[in-house]
């Protein structure tokens, strides 16, 4: 029976140096943010105004954040997700090329 050390693909880790990566919600939207281990330094990263935002992931290297983002219509039956990328400071937004509706990213191990 392999040991924890035997696993060839560790899991993501919820911090970055000491940074959570998470998303907020209110009745309207949602954003990410960061925010330090000790409760300090609360950063918002994206400021979605009538968009939804969520499920913000680290790379590997803590360097970016994928997240999804959805356009808001009515309702979920309308709301048009993607997958986006940014820098672990909020800059460098892009969305990635997709087909279709698109949630929960993830990274692949180097």
């Amino acid at each position: 029976m392999p040991s924890p050390s035997d696993s060839a693909t560790p899991l993501p880790a919820p911090t970055v140096a000491g940074i959570i990566a998470f998303a907020k919600a209110d009745e309207l939207s949602g954003d990410i943010y960061t925010i330090r281990t000790d409760g300090t330094e609360l950063t918002a990263l994206t400021k979605a105004g009538v968009r939804e935002e969520f499920e913000a992931a680290w790379s590997p290297d803590g360097s970016e954040l994928a997240f999804v983002r959805g356009d808001t219509g009515s309702g979920l039956e309308g709301t048009n997700f993607k997958v986006w990328l940014m820098n672990a400071d909020g800059s460098g937004l892009s969305m990635v090329p997709n087909t279709g509706r698109m949630a929960d990213p993830a990274w692949r191990p180097e």
